[in-house]
C-alpha cells in the first residue's frame, strides 16, 4: 500500500508540475491607450487604476473594480496610487479629474471628494500609519500646509505636518509600513532634521532616521514582508549602504543591514510582491544584473532570479497584487507568454508546482547534518526528522527534490525544534531549504532510508 501510495504522489507532482500558466481577466476590453498604474485588494475585490478611457465599453476613466465575474466602472483620471483608509477608497495622482486638481481624493456617499483642500503638485503615493493616511509625492501646499511639503498625514479631519525629505530631486515617490515605522522612498539627501537618509527614510512617528547607508539611486516600489520582518527596495541603483554593497535596483534591509538579492536586475523595478512564499519584481528591466534575459517579470527561487513562462512584452510592469490566489501584473504590457493582453494579466501557480534553486555548494551539503543556522537529525531517517536551530526563528522549512521541485511546506513560527513526517517519502536524497521571505538562508541534504 505504501508503495502505491507513493507511486501515486509522484504521478500527481509530475501533473502539477506543469500546473503554471498565464491568464487573461475573461472578456476585459479597454478603451483608449491603456497602461495599468496600481492595483489594490480590498476584501473580494481588485481595484485597478490607471490610464485608459473606457472598458467593455462602459465608461471608467482610469479605474474599474472586479470581482472576478463583473466590473463596476468608475471616473477617475489621473491617479497614481490607491488606498483603503476608515474602509473608505482614496486615490492620489498628479491633476485629479475627478477634484479638478493635484492631490488626494475620497468616495464618499457615491461622489468624489477633496478631503481638507487640494495640493500643488503630485502625490504618488499613500499607505495607513499610526491610524492616519500618509501621502508622499512632491506635494508642495496640501489642505492648509504651506508647501514645501513631500510627506503629509490625514487623521480624517486635517492634514498634519510630519515632517519629511528634502534635498536632491525633493521627490518621495513611494510609502509603506514596516515594523511599526513609516518609510519613504524616492530621490533625496535629507529628511526632517538635516538626516542623510540616501533615497529611503524612516519615520517613527516622532523623529526621522537614516535606513543604513541608503540607496545609491532612486527608489520606485518598497515591500513589507511582515512574517520575516524584511524590507525589500526597488528602483534604479546599484549600490547600497554608502556604496559598500552592490546590488542592482533591487536590496533587502533586515533591519541591522543591507544585502543583495541575487544578481539584480538592470533597469528600474517599479513593483515588488510576495507570491507563494517567493519574491516577485516588476519594472521596465530586460536582463538580470549577469546578462540573462528576462523580460520585465522575475521571481526569485531564493538563490536565482527566474522568468515566468516566457515572460511579459509591450511595456513596463507598474503593479503587482495576489488576489484569489493568482498573481495580477499590470502595467503597460501587451502579451504575457503566448497571451494577447491589454494592460494586466494574471498569472496562476499551482501550490505544488512551485520549483526552489540549487545552492552553488551543494555538492558540500551531502551528509552534512548541521549548518550555521540549523541541524538535522537522524539522517538518514525512516519517519520523523527533527530540525533544531540555534535560536527561535521564524520562517518555512521546505523540501524539494534534488532539481528543485517544492515536495513539503512547513511554516516555522517563533520556534527552535520542529519535526517533519517524512514516512510518505520514498528513498532517496532531498533538499530541506531554511527560507525566510523567500530566500534560502541554509540547506540540509536529508536521505530518507528504506524499510
Amino acid at each position: 500500500m505504501k508503495k502505491q501510495a507513493l507511486v501515486f504522489q509522484l504521478l500527481l507532482l509530475s501533473i502539477l508540475s506543469n500546473a503554471q500558466e498565464w491568464r487573461t481577466l475573461g472578456e476585459i476590453d479597454f478603451d483608449g491607450n491603456e497602461i495599468v498604474s496600481d492595483l489594490l485588494v480590498s476584501g473580494d475585490s481588485l481595484f485597478v487604476g490607471g490610464h485608459f478611457m473606457g472598458v467593455n465599453g462602459m465608461e471608467s476613466i482610469g479605474l474599474f473594480v472586479w470581482d472576478s465575474l463583473e466590473i463596476q466602472p468608475f471616473n477617475a483620471d489621473g491617479l497614481k496610487g490607491l488606498a483603503m483608509y476608515n474602509d473608505e477608497l482614496y486615490l492620489c495622482g498628479g491633476w485629479l479629474s475627478v477634484i479638478g486638481g493635484e492631490g488626494v481624493a475620497k468616495y464618499e456617499d457615491g461622489v468624489w471628494i477633496n478631503p481638507g483642500g487640494g495640493a500643488t503638485d503630485a502625490v504618488y503615493d499613500m499607505c495607513v500609519y499610526d491610524d492616519k493616511l500618509f501621502v508622499c509625492g512632491t506635494i508642495g501646499d496640501i489642505g492648509e500646509l504651506p508647501a514645501p511639503h513631500t510627506v503629509a498625514a490625514w487623521d480624517n479631519e486635517n492634514w498634519l505636518d510630519v515632517g519629511g525629505i528634502y534635498g536632491g530631486w525633493w521627490d518621495a515617490r513611494v510609502c509603506t509600513v514596516h515594523d511599526n515605522e513609516f518609510y519613504v522612498g524616492g530621490s533625496f539627501g535629507y529628511a526632517t532634521g538635516d538626516v542623510q537618509v540616501n533615497n529611503i527614510a524612516r519615520y517613527d512617528g516622532e523623529e526621522w532616521s537614516a535606513v543604513g547607508g541608503g540607496l545609491s539611486g532612486m527608489a520606485w516600489s518598497l515591500l513589507s514582508d511582515t512574517v520575516n520582518n524584511v524590507l525589500y527596495a526597488g528602483g534604479d541603483f546599484s549600490s547600497v549602504d554608502y556604496g559598500k554593497v552592490e546590488a542592482n535596483s533591487i536590496a533587502k534591509w533586515d533591519g541591522e543591514s543591507w544585502s543583495a538579492v541575487g544578481t539584480g536586475l538592470n533597469a528600474n523595478v517599479h513593483a515588488l510582491c510576495m507570491y507563494r512564499g517567493q519574491l516577485y519584481a516588476g519594472g521596465s528591466f530586460t536582463t538580470l544584473g549577469d546578462g540573462t534575459s528576462v523580460e520585465r517579470l522575475a521571481r526569485f527561487d531564493g538563490v536565482n532570479w527566474n522568468q515566468l513562462g516566457s515572460g511579459v512584452s509591450g511595456g513596463f510592469v507598474n503593479a503587482m497584487a495576489v488576489y484569489k490566489d493568482e498573481l495580477y501584473v499590470g502595467g503597460g504590457i501587451t502579451n504575457a507568454g503566448d497571451l494577447e493582453v491589454e494592460a494586466i494579466a494574471r498569472w496562476y501557480m499551482h501550490p505544488d508546482s512551485v520549483t526552489w534553486g540549487i545552492p552553488d555548494n551543494i555538492d558540500n551539503l551531502v551528509d552534512k547534518e548541521a549548518t550555521r543556522l540549523m541541524k538535522g537529525f537522524p539522517n538518514p531517517t525512516q519517519s520523523v526528522f527533527h530540525v533544531e536551530f540555534n535560536q527561535a526563528t521564524t520562517g518555512s522549512l521546505i523540501l524539494t527534490d534534488m532539481v528543485g521541485c517544492e515536495l513539503l511546506n512547513q511554516p516555522v513560527r517563533n520556534q527552535d525544534l520542529v519535526e517533519l513526517d517524512l514516512f510518505e517519502f520514498p528513498p532517496a536524497k532531498y533538499l530541506l531549504h531554511f527560507v525566510q521571505s523567500g530566500m534560502i538562508e541554509e540547506t540540509i541534504v536529508v536521505v530518507v532510508s528504506g524499510e
